[in-house]
């Protein structure tokens, strides 16, 4: 699961550095807002490919809901922590320097929120629904 995660990461990745050279290079914005919403814009990519490639969720409807919520959660606060890392460590390492390591610190924090929250419950449910549905 980790290495489908990781593969994912590096397409939601191209395209969160994509936007971000030219959010901040275009655009006179300053590079931790860059990074915010280039981060948000790779979130939709992690999102859609997670889904299908990464955690098979099945989730529809009202399930579906919560895990897009709580997905968007765990963007909100990948985008927190890239914008925070980005605006404090870009003075001191340059602003590439600065978002490699953002994307260190957010890959790893995310995917085990990810792995552990957002769609681990679903398994939960499915598991519980199945086990009562046997046993009855």
């Amino acid at each position: 699961m980790f290495s489908r995660y990781f593969v994912v990461s590096v397409f939601a990745l191209a395209t969160d550095w994509l936007c971000f050279i030219a959010l901040s290079s275009i655009l006179p914005l300053d590079a931790g807002f860059a990074a915010w919403v280039a981060y948000m814009i790779g979130g939709i990519v992690t999102y859609v490919l997670s889904r299908r490639h990464v955690f098979h969720s099945a989730a529809s409807g009202r399930s579906q809901a919560r895990e897009v919520a709580l997905f968007v959660g765990s963007c909100a606060l990948g985008a927190l922590l890239t914008a925070g890392i980005v605006h404090v460590a870009a003075p001191v390492f340059g602003k590439m320097v600065a978002k490699m390591i953002a994307v260190v610190v957010s890959f790893v924090t995310l995917y085990w929120l990810r792995k552990l929250v957002v769609f681990h419950w679903h398994e939960q449910r499915v598991v519980a629904v199945s086990a009562t549905q046997q046993s009855s």
